[in-house]
């Protein structure tokens, strides 16, 4: 029985390390993005130009808060925006606020080295972008191989195909902006690199 105690200690101690090499981490890479189809909408009304099947790849970065929180950022500074904070959270959150409900838990297995990720923002009063139970959600699988980290099965949704990108007096019925044929298709496979920053060093207004 003496010689189990040892190895259990071991084993607990090389199960928390595993669990710990995400937790404060940033990790960051381009994540492709195909059959891009949209149209331009007006008031409601569609209209060009359009495009479709479209295909470009963007700059993000996973940021792993802790042991149970992950947010999927966009980097501002590798796309050329100067003038705003270097990564922007793609599904939009303020813990709080009175706007948005947010939700962004991550499950990660150590001795499988991969977990899930997921997103959810859901607006609570009206605007003149949004209205009161818009939604939008992101999904995804990775896994982590010393220091890559490749993001798969990556899934976007919405209640509606509308993103509304000028100020609209209704949004829901008579929207400003793009209307989407289909959503996109996103990865199949995106492989992130870690970087040396920590979400805990980050600074609010200026990092993100």
């Amino acid at each position: 029985m003496s010689s189990l105690i040892p190895a259990l200690v071991c084993l607990l101690w090389f199960s928390f390390r595993l669990g710990a090499e995400v937790s404060d981490t940033i990790w960051a890479g381009d994540l492709p993005i195909s059959n891009l189809s949209f149209q331009q909408i007006h008031e409601g009304v569609l209209r060009y130009p359009t495009l479709s099947g479209g295909k470009l790849s963007v700059p993000v970065e996973i940021w792993f808060w802790n042991s149970g929180e992950a947010w999927l950022m966009f980097d501002n500074a590798r796309w050329g925006h100067t003038d705003r904070e270097r990564t922007q959270i793609w599904v939009p959150q303020n813990p709080n606020s009175a706007r948005w409900e947010y939700i962004s838990p991550y499950s990660y297995n150590a001795q499988r080295r991969a977990g899930t990720l997921q997103g959810r923002s859901t607006r609570l009063i009206n605007s003149s972008y949004y209205y009161s139970g818009y939604f939008i959600a992101w999904s995804a699988s990775f896994k982590v191989s010393g220091n890559k980290l490749k993001l798969s099965k990556v899934v976007f949704s919405s209640d509606t195909l509308v993103k509304v990108l000028s100020s609209s007096a209704d949004p829901r019925n008579l929207p400003k902006g793009i209307r989407f044929s289909r959503y996109p298709t996103f990865g199949p496979v995106a492989v992130l690199t870690k970087s040396g920053g920590k979400p805990s060093l980050a600074t609010r207004g200026v990092d993100y």
